[in-house]
């Protein structure tokens, strides 16, 4: 009874009517209960109910036992006890039954045109949304039933590609595309989204607001501003990812392991500082088994020895001095799948203290910048 009431929220609720808005509000035990320490935590009082659904199973076992046992001290059949039973077994598994029943009336009208489309052609390959509806995306799959790149189950998630090169733009919804790399053309991202397996993007002008809208526009004309949509109504723009360099393989940086993109060398570079003495980049090799890689790498705190590995086996080590910008080209063997090509310092990072610049809290080693990974041969 204490959680039931707990689970009715701060507001006594009638009828779908809150009586916090109304001029006779009526206020219970919840309104007092949240503000104890930490008592705010589980955000939603309705979670309460779980502890109500704990306890009535408790009772209804007690119940049920009582029920047997009154049955049998008034002599009723054994066969009688037993449909009981049955009839409250098959009530208790039709109420956990995993069928979803539709509550809400859907219709046609509320699935984009193009989605109705793919619905009868079948299976097809994965789409990128953009930008992501969370739950929209999720009801509109269940009527195009193509793989999507975004979702989840119990809870929102990151997105798989957030802050990754080329991608990241995208699913923020946000037309910036300088990075450390030396290409980032739309012919590069296209590329890049083939060779991940995307096969088509959706931009929706619909359920966005007006700013929003706008991004999604500034990143659809980038993207695909010289390529006709496959299909555009007032709902969607849909396009096929046409591969123009199918060997090119795709890399990005490690988000967890590079500082945000700054000015480096000559202070006019996009590129990145390595987090502490390590900083590694992904690369997919898109069917392709050697790939060439080039960049400029910079130290900083003295001269350092900078190992290279790709996923896990010592390739080279190189001497960087202090104040000099090497360019560095190598050819690398790459298997199936993902792909680590790490740089470590030997020597231990600068500190702020170090550099006598004590407002920043980054401990730096060295940056990376005009990165570029292509087929072995390409010019």
């Amino acid at each position: 009874m204490v959680f039931g009431l707990l689970a009715l929220g701060p507001y006594l609720r009638i009828g779908g009517l809150n009586t916090a808005e109304q001029s006779w509000p009526v206020p219970l035990p919840y309104l007092l209960f949240r503000e104890l320490p930490f008592m705010d935590i589980h955000r939603i009082p309705s979670r309460f109910v779980s502890m109500v659904t704990l306890a009535l199973a408790v009772l209804v076992g007690l119940a049920l036992a009582w029920l047997w046992e009154a049955g049998r001290r008034h002599r009723l059949a054994l066969r009688w006890r037993w449909v009981v039973l049955v009839v409250l077994t098959a009530g208790m598994l039709f109420e956990y039954w995993p069928r979803p029943f539709t509550l809400t009336p859907i219709g046609s009208e509320q699935i984009p045109p193009v989605y109705r489309a793919w619905a009868s052609e079948g299976p097809g390959g994965p789409i990128l949304e953009v930008p992501d509806l969370d739950y929209l995306s999720m009801f509109y799959q269940t009527h195009h039933r193509r793989p999507t790149t975004a979702g989840n189950i119990s809870r929102p998630r990151g997105h798989v590609w957030r802050r990754m090169r080329l991608m990241d733009p995208m699913i923020r919804v946000m037309a910036t595309w300088d990075d450390m790399g030396v290409d980032q053309s739309p012919a590069a991202i296209r590329s890049a989204l083939r060779c991940q397996g995307i096969e088509q993007v959706v931009f929706y002008q619909q359920a966005v607001g007006q700013v929003t809208r706008k991004r999604i526009d500034a990143v659809e004309a980038y993207v695909f501003g010289d390529i006709a949509p496959d299909y555009a109504d007032e709902a969607t723009h849909v396009y096929t990812v046409e591969l123009e360099r199918p060997a090119q393989p795709y890399w990005t940086h490690d988000p967890n392991e590079w500082y945000e993109l700054d000015l480096v060398g000559d202070g006019q570079t996009p590129g990145r500082w390595a987090v502490g003495g390590d900083g590694s980049l992904l690369i997919v090799p898109c069917g392709q088994e050697q790939v060439a890689a080039r960049f400029a790498v910079a130290g900083i705190g003295g001269d350092r020895t900078l190992e290279v590995l790709l996923n896990d086996q010592l390739l080279t080590t190189m001497a960087l001095r202090e104040g000099w910008i090497r360019q560095v080209q190598l050819l690398l063997p790459l298997q199936p799948g993902t792909n680590r090509l790490r740089l470590r310092s030997i020597e231990p990072p600068t500190t702020a203290a170090d550099r006598g610049q004590r407002d920043d809290p980054r401990e730096l080693s060295f940056n990376l910048s005009q990165v570029s990974i292509e087929v072995a041969g390409t010019p």
